[in-house]
C-alpha cells in the first residue's frame, strides 16, 4: 500500500461555520424582522430586559411546555445585533420546521412598517446595515 501525504486546509474554530450561515442574517431590517413577526402571528409583550423587543409564539398545539417567546435586538446599531438575529432566525426555523434560508428569504420579502402603513414602525432605527 503506498502512503501519500496530503495537505489538508486548516480552519480555525470560529472561523468554522461561516460558511454555513447565510450572511444575510448578519444585517436583516429590524422593521422588517418586526413586520414578517407580526404578519405571522407573534405578539409583542413587554420586556424583561432593556436594549431588546420580545414576540410571544403564535399558540401551538405541539408544545407542552407552553408558549415561548424570541428575543429581538431593539436596535441594528447594537452590538448584539449580529448575534441576536442569529439566534431569532434559528428559533423561528425551529419553530416554523424550515430552514434558516427559507425564513430569511420571507423575512426580506416581507414589508417594513413604513411600507405597511405609510409610518415609520415604532422600532425602526434606519437604514443603515452592520456588517460583521
Amino acid at each position: 500500500m503506498n502512503r501519500y501525504q496530503y495537505g489538508r486546509r486548516y480552519i480555525e474554530e470560529r472561523e468554522k461555520y461561516r460558511r454555513w450561515i447565510d450572511p444575510r442574517v448578519w444585517n436583516l431590517p429590524l422593521a422588517q424582522v418586526v413586520a414578517y413577526l407580526r404578519q405571522h402571528g407573534w405578539m409583542e409583550v413587554p420586556p424583561d430586559r432593556e436594549g431588546c423587543l420580545v414576540f410571544r409564539e403564535p399558540a401551538s398545539t405541539h408544545l407542552s411546555t407552553g408558549q415561548m417567546f424570541q428575543f429581538v435586538p431593539a436596535s441594528e446599531q447594537d452590538d448584539y445585533y449580529p448575534q441576536g438575529m442569529f439566534e431569532l432566525v434559528t428559533g423561528l426555523a425551529d419553530f416554523e420546521q424550515r430552514s434558516a434560508a427559507d425564513v430569511i428569504d420571507d423575512i426580506l420579502q416581507a414589508p417594513n412598517a413604513s411600507q405597511t402603513n405609510g409610518a415609520a414602525g415604532e422600532h425602526a432605527t434606519g437604514s443603515e446595515k452592520r456588517v460583521s
